[in-house]
């Protein structure tokens, strides 16, 4: 009886190792000092800060020097990229692999790749090393938002100088950067638990997140977050979005047309639905480009049945802008109050081209005739006016009827864009998931 008990002990200790994979719920047999991760290839590279290294890193999962299918990994960056932890599981032959974006940091880079064990404890790490190069004057990739596999949806920023960027699409961090663009970093006391659809700041340097469970304020720069509670937009589609120098939050969405203006930081909400709006509507309105002038009036456009819509009472009643001067009565395309209370429509059809009027809209001047649709016009804080055109880029005015097409993006619509405090121009590319920014 005694052999065979010994022999039951040794068929059950001989187990295949790696049947218990992270994860399964089983206890895992390997012990801390047999389950290893090892480097492959993929060390000592060098490449432009912000960039995928060419050659993506390799590591392989053992035990006692056998390949383990199955296993959790994660990989972690130094700098911004610290927050981004990546998972993946090892093949066959034990490997997994990952492509590696540096981020703006100038120098050495670490990547450490872990092991986990079937409780997800991390038993095994090896570190691998980069070096990030300064790139030339240019466009570079925004550091550590390749990433997120997620579209920047906008762009706002602090007097500091600080930029906020959030990832429409799903559930993600809301970023940050300190340094112009060149890196970004996750808003950790926010949490990556919400879908983010937009974030605006105001001129006191308040910041408002509009996410899928309601709106979420900081007035500290993004240190603290006060959720004002649901929105009566949470499962709309957000259009824009705008923090008035008034103190008005005013947002506009599809899925249900409508536009809607909070006094009181997003606590409180005056709705108006697309049959509250008085011009005939022969297409689903897609009401954009929110805006308040010196004297608190708001406006916000119809883009699709070419009207503009001004409120004198905070949202609650409104009435159709009719435009005068040299442009065609009542056809609007895309519209926006300069600081100086300037007033930039696009007019199309007849009189294709950016209008400005200095007079609150009584008159309007030709300032860019191009025969194109133009939206997301702004003055940034360069003191320069941009403009897209939807089907060829962001442009940049250098005088009338002159502009500069600064980036290309044919064919994917308009993007956020914003100038840091430096000059740095910032754009988010859509359809990639990162963030570019030009350096000078």
């Amino acid at each position: 009886m005694k052999k065979c008990f010994i022999l039951l002990i040794v068929v059950a200790c001989t187990v295949p190792l790696g049947c218990s994979k992270s994860g399964s719920g089983n206890k895992d047999i390997l012990t801390m000092g047999t389950l290893k991760i090892k480097l492959v290839s993929g060390d000592g590279q060098t490449d432009t800060i912000g960039d995928p290294l060419t050659n993506p890193i390799a590591v392989q999962v053992t035990a006692n020097g056998v390949p383990l299918a199955g296993y959790s990994i994660e990989f972690k960056g130094s700098g911004c990229n610290l927050g981004n932890t990546v998972p993946d599981i090892s093949r066959k032959d034990g490997m997994a692999y990952y492509t590696w974006s540096l981020s703006g940091n100038v120098g050495q880079q670490i990547l450490t790749a872990y092991v986990l064990n079937s409780d997800y404890q991390k038993v095994d790490s090896v570190k691998i090393k980069a070096t990030a190069i300064a790139g030339a004057a240019g466009w570079h990739n925004g550091g550590c938002t390749i990433q997120t596999g997620l579209s920047p949806a906008s762009f706002c920023k602090l007097s500091t100088g600080r930029l906020f960027t959030c990832f429409a699409g799903g559930k993600a961090s809301l970023g940050y950067s300190d340094d112009n663009g060149a890196n970004w970093n996750a808003v950790v006391p926010l949490g990556n638990s919400h879908q983010i659809n937009y974030v605006v700041s105001s001129a006191a340097d308040e910041v408002y997140a509009l996410t899928t469970d309601g709106v979420f304020y900081s007035k500290d720069a993004g240190q603290n977050w006060t959720n004002s509670g649901a929105s009566p937009f949470d499962a709309a589609t957000i259009n824009a979005a705008a923090a008035t120098h008034g103190g008005k939050l005013v947002v506009t969405t599809s899925e249900p047309a409508a536009a809607f203006v909070s006094g009181d930081k997003g606590k409180t909400w005056t709705t108006t639905t697309k049959a509250a709006f008085p011009a005939a509507q022969p297409i689903e309105p897609y009401f954009d480009c929110p805006s308040e002038d010196k004297e608190g009036n708001i406006y916000v456009t119809d883009a699709y049945n070419m009207n503009l819509f001004k409120s004198g009472d905070a949202g609650i009643t409104w009435y159709a802008v009719p435009i005068g001067g040299s442009v065609t009565p009542c056809i609007f395309y895309s519209f926006y109050i300069g600081p100086n209370n300037n007033f930039f429509v696009c007019s199309i059809f007849h009189t294709n081209g950016i209008y400005i009027s200095e007079d609150e809209g009584t008159g309007y001047t030709g300032y860019m005739i191009g025969g194109q649709k133009y939206g997301n016009m702004s003055v940034q804080g360069d003191g320069r006016f941009y403009f897209e055109d939807d089907s060829n880029g962001l442009y940049m005015l250098n005088n009338y009827n002159n502009s500069t097409l600064v980036f290309p993006f044919k064919g994917t619509g308009l993007q956020p864009y914003i100038v840091a405090k430096n000059g740095n121009l910032i754009v988010a590319n859509w359809g990639k998931p990162y963030i570019r920014y030009y350096s000078k």
